[in-house]
């Protein structure tokens, strides 16, 4: 959901890490990530366990 809101629509996830590798990465997910560690496996599992959690949950 953060690529898309990005504008990084038409790229496939595994790409994810060119995407942030011109952005700053620290101030949008974290102190201690590098663009590198945004793989299509980890943002995956991001969104597991939004959808565990419950979309409407988070972001309400």
């Amino acid at each position: 959901m953060i690529i898309n809101g990005l504008g990084f629509t038409n790229r496939t996830l595994y790409l994810a890490h060119q995407f942030f590798a011109s952005k700053p990465i620290e101030r949008l997910l974290g102190v201690g990530l590098k663009a590198k560690d945004s793989t299509d496996h980890e943002l995956g599992c991001a969104l597991d366990n939004i959808a565990e959690y419950g979309a409407s949950k988070l972001f309400s």
